[in-house]
């Protein structure tokens, strides 16, 4: 079993943790609210209707969890790594 980082999470308590590149121009804030959907194979995060984040290369299990459930889930902000321009979504599975 790997150790969880940014790139490798494991299913935690309330959700599922994905790592997405934050879009040009957002800012996140951790506890922010979200929603994920999966479109052209890649995980979208918007707040409202505007692209926050995007995961080009989502997992299976991610994309299964969020395609099971009419291809749109809650999520929280978990971290922001401002320097890498990445983000911590937790998905609500």
């Amino acid at each position: 079993m790997a150790t969880p980082d940014l790139t490798t999470r494991e299913l935690v308590s309330g959700g599922r943790g994905v790592p997405a590149d934050i879009v040009r121009g957002a800012t996140l804030s951790a506890g922010e609210h979200l929603t994920v959907r999966i479109e052209g194979g890649a995980l979208v995060a918007r707040r409202c209707l505007t692209v926050v984040a995007r995961n080009d290369n989502p997992s299976p299990a991610v994309i299964e969890v969020i395609t099971q459930r009419c291809n749109i889930r809650p999520a929280t902000v978990s971290e922001v790594h401002d320097m890498a321009g990445m983000v911590e979504i937790t998905i609500t599975c």
